[in-house]
């Protein structure tokens, strides 16, 4: 409602610091005995995508080639098929998310001040409520944001609350509070120290390297088919809100060869002509994204580049394929780090298109199937009418020799030879061909 985000907004400058409190300095011992794969306390969880609000595109081609360029540690080859968000987690994704699992209080500091206050990126607004606890909402008109001001372990709770079905307070508080502690990832503590183990039977959980690598950068259609520069299937670098629409990205540009048109965190959807090979955006700028791999220093590796990267006349900005990766502290969250979230989970078939749900298109297939037999049993009508009203209007009007009469028989010709023709239009299979097309139709 208006009202409610209107006292989102107005109380956006009396928000409360939770920060780290005395609930992050402990961990309740219900969660500490809780196994990865132990669903019992969770009930039955969907893993499907219906669930989530959430696209997701299929990464194909398995057993791909990595990069062989010169100098360059070689990635993005991967042997299995697998699925990435077509988006970064937006603003409205992760406000679904803190209220399920931060309304009575925020042990974890999954909800950071800075994400209301922060000029340019500033996206979510929470209110403390008068009977205790807190409710969220993404700010007017940033829903669409990227989520940015997360830690790498975060965007790892977010992905156990995924994986465990987003359970939300019906469900009981112990069950909310486990869910975003065990699923794709075990967080557990060792004296001091917060120790994550990963889950290899995980649905849901961040992209390695390698995968996000490939779903960025590699063409696609082949086992062979070589890398593009940049993430929008081009070798040059993208501008920003003005030239090509297919190349475009949210960095900064110079001024003297192209304009920078967006200063500050754009929507998700900002640069919907600017696709990857697999169908994802924004890979390159708006914000950077954290991979679940980790470097020799066990630092957090981040690809990408942001809002914040430079155009560089050498060609090794940050949002190249070439550019060396950047690593991060996994417990620092700013504002120009965000995450996407990969799946194991692959469709056995294609989803339709746009396009195709629209009624616009056929798919291959069907056109095979449908349209190839209707055709053909048109082709057996207009032949065989056409053949049998020439013979019989031949034949009658020669033995009559009236050749006034020879109009009206052949008429009477291609009548007869239309019947013969449908008989033909069945035995070709128009007729089946007819009935898919038209089911079809009615089904969009």
């Amino acid at each position: 409602p208006k009202f409610f985000i209107l006292t989102c907004l107005l109380l956006n400058s009396h928000i409360l610091a939770v920060g780290v409190d005395d609930f992050q300095k402990q961990t309740p011992p219900d969660l500490l005995s809780l196994n990865s794969r132990q669903k019992d306390n969770l009930g039955e969880v969907d893993f499907s995508h219906d669930a989530l609000d959430l696209e997701f595109v299929t990464i194909g081609d398995s057993g791909n080639a990595s990069d062989q360029t010169v100098g360059y540690h070689a990635l993005g080859a991967v042997d299995y098929e697998y699925q990435i968000g077509k988006y970064e987690v937006t603003a409205k994704q992760y406000c679904d998310f803190l209220k399920a699992v931060a309304s009575k209080h925020d042990p974890h500091g999954l909800y950071k001040t800075a994400m209301s206050t922060d000029q340019q990126a500033a996206c979510i607004a929470r209110m403390e409520l008068p009977a205790g606890g807190y409710d969220y909402a993404p700010l007017v008109g940033r829903g669409k944001f990227p989520i940015t001001y997360v830690s790498l372990y975060d965007a790892e709770r977010y992905c156990n609350w995924l994986e465990n079905g987003c359970p939300t307070s019906e469900q009981g508080k112990k069950i909310v509070a486990a869910s975003t502690e065990h699923g794709a990832y075990l967080f557990k503590k060792v004296g001091d120290q917060e120790m994550v183990e990963f889950n290899p039977e995980a649905h849901y959980y961040l992209p390695q390297e390698n995968e996000w690598v490939k779903a960025a950068y590699y063409k696609g259609k082949g086992k062979n088919s070589g890398y593009w520069n940049y993430p929008t299937q081009h070798n040059i670098a993208p501008c920003n809100g003005y030239g090509d629409r297919t190349n475009q990205a949210n960095y900064k540009t110079p001024s003297i060869l192209w304009q920078t048109k967006n200063d500050g965190i754009t929507p998700v959807d900002c640069f919907n002509q600017s696709v990857g090979s697999y169908g994802t955006y924004d890979m390159g700028g708006n914000v950077a994204e954290w991979t679940s791999s980790l470097n020799a220093s066990s630092l957090a590796i981040v690809r990408g580049g942001s809002w914040k990267s430079e155009y560089s006349i050498y060609g090794n900005n940050e949002l190249m394929r070439t550019a060396p990766p950047k690593s991060y502290d996994p417990s620092e969250a700013t504002n120009f780090i965000g995450f996407r979230v990969a799946s194991s989970l692959v469709p056995t078939t294609q989803e339709p298109s746009k396009q195709e749900r629209d009624g616009t298109t056929f798919p291959n297939q069907n056109q095979k199937d449908g349209t190839g037999d209707l055709i053909t049993g048109v082709a057996f009508v207009v032949m065989g009418g056409a053949t049998t009203g020439a013979i019989m209007g031949t034949l009658l009007a020669g033995q009559a020799r009236q050749p006034e009469a020879i109009l009206a028989v052949a008429l009477i010709g291609v009548i007869i030879g239309a019947v013969t023709g449908v008989v033909l239009l069945i035995a070709g299979g128009g007729l089946v061909g007819a009935i898919k097309i038209i089911n079809q139709l009615t089904d969009q």
